[in-house]
Order: C-alpha cells, then sequence, then structure tokens
C-alpha cells in the first residue's frame, strides 16, 4: 500500500473507540475463542482472506500464533497475551512474521446501560502517519463485523 503522507510519527498510536449493545462479557469473549475470531477480525467482506489456522492461549503469559492466506500470500501473526482481566481488559503483543515489528494492543470494555464500550489503543511505534489511519480504518472495519455476531 503507498502511502500519501510519508511523514513518519516516532510513537504512533492508533486509537478507536466502538459502542456495543452486547455485554461486556461477550465482546471480551470474542476475542479469545478462535473460532469467534476468526469470523470477525479475517472475515472476508474486509480483506479478501482465508484462515488457515488459528490457536490461541488466552491467559497471562500465552500466546497466539494465527495463519492466513492473502491470495497467493502466506502471513503469519503472533503474540504474547500480558493482561487478561476478564471482562474488563487485554492487552497483548501483536507481531507480523513478514517484518517482526513488536506492537502492542491494550484493549479496555466498560459496561453500560446499553451494553459496553470497547476502547482500542494499538501502539505502531515509528511508522507513517497514513498508517496509524490505515490501522484505525482495519480495526473499526473488525468491530462492526464484531457487532453482527455478538449484538
Amino acid at each position: 500500500m503507498p502511502l500519501a503522507n510519508t511523514k513518519t510519527s516516532q510513537s504512533a498510536k492508533a486509537h478507536v473507540r466502538h459502542t456495543f449493545t452486547a455485554s461486556a462479557e461477550d465482546v471480551f469473549d470474542a476475542w479469545l475463542d478462535a473460532d469467534v475470531l476468526a469470523r470477525w477480525m479475517f472475515h472476508p467482506n474486509i480483506r479478501q482472506e482465508e484462515v488457515i489456522n488459528l490457536s490461541l492461549d488466552g491467559r497471562p503469559g500465552g500466546t497466539f500464533r494465527f495463519h492466513v492466506r492473502r491470495g497467493d500470500e502466506k502471513l503469519e501473526y503472533y503474540g504474547t497475551y500480558y493482561d487478561v482481566n476478564r471482562p474488563t481488559q487485554l492487552v497483548f503483543s501483536w507481531i507480523s512474521a513478514k517484518d517482526h515489528k513488536k506492537t502492542l494492543v491494550s484493549v479496555t470494555i466498560q459496561e453500560n446501560n446499553t451494553g459496553c464500550e470497547l476502547n482500542l489503543t494499538h501502539e505502531l511505534g515509528a511508522c507513517a502517519e497514513d498508517y496509524i489511519h490505515f490501522v484505525e480504518m482495519r480495526w473499526r472495519a473488525e468491530f462492526a463485523i464484531l457487532s453482527e455476531l455478538v449484538n
């Protein structure tokens, strides 16, 4: 993806907020159930991807590994869960095997009168500003699919 804005941020962070009518427990659990996660994080309406294998151990110190196919390319994502506090907080590293750049994803979920609100911060490190917007758009699209599954 060519970037129109090549200005670089050294400590870039993507921020996304999404409101669900589902309970905080249902939204939280969708992050740690491999079958459910595959249906919203790698949905074909977001990007033409085929899930090859997803494995995860959703506890502090546990790891995940996602293998997907995008066209002729096989991609692998992996990471470690640092903080797992059902149903309010999830913190994990996110690494693409393509570039091995370690990023950090922090998710907080707050119950409200109509369901819950999810706040995500994805610490990207040094990257072009356009990439921050791309990452935010990707998370928003994934949360829209997640809403369809859990609401």
